[in-house]
């Protein structure tokens, strides 16, 4: 079992109560219950070392969007005995305020997105304030633009974009398209 991983699923934020209406574009007009909305990023551990899935988001996206952070995701990760600056893969599956917050805060992190996420993200359908209201300007441009946070150094050069058959461990990506935006 040398190639063992073990996965964990690190809740981080809440929203509650959600309505359907708020939950989808077009809520089937009888459903009207209700639920939760829990939020995660995930921590794949194995081969010696550390990949996180997804990097949550902060306190003050938080507020700006009514959730309840619960804990942010970089003191989740020292739970586990993980150092944000210690990661050194970070898979963003899309680019949704909940999954590419805190970029910032891994200095050390090579970032893996599709390359036809980052286009959906910066392409013709931001011109629609619908499509365009789970985005951040901010996390975008850190993933594509010149970067803006010199502490953390030059994300440009650490950021990784491939298309479907690129990951952060194999190098080989079984899934087709990204999970959130142009999926």
């Amino acid at each position: 079992m040398g190639n063992a991983y073990e996965i964990y699923a690190i809740r981080y934020a809440t929203m509650s109560p959600r309505t359907p209406h708020m939950n989808h574009l077009l809520p089937d007009p009888h459903e009207t219950s209700a639920q939760d909305l829990d939020y995660f990023v995930w921590l794949i551990r194995g081969g010696g070392r550390d990949i996180l899935v997804d990097t949550g988001f902060n306190a003050a996206e938080a507020q700006a969007r009514n959730r309840k952070l619960t804990l942010n995701p970089v003191e989740a990760l020292a739970r586990f005995g993980v150092r944000a600056e210690a990661i050194k893969d970070v898979v963003v599956t899309h680019l949704h305020y909940d999954h590419a917050g805190n970029l910032e805060l891994f200095p050390n992190a090579r970032f893996h997105l599709q390359d036809r996420e980052m286009s959906y993200a910066t392409g013709r359908c931001m011109c629609h304030g619908v499509l365009r209201h789970p985005f951040s300007v901010e996390h975008v441009t850190l993933m594509d633009g010149p970067p803006r946070l010199q502490r953390a150094g030059d994300l440009s050069r650490r950021r990784r974009r491939g298309g479907a058959r690129r990951d952060a461990a194999s190098r080989r990506w079984p899934f087709g398209r990204p999970a959130g935006g142009a999926g």
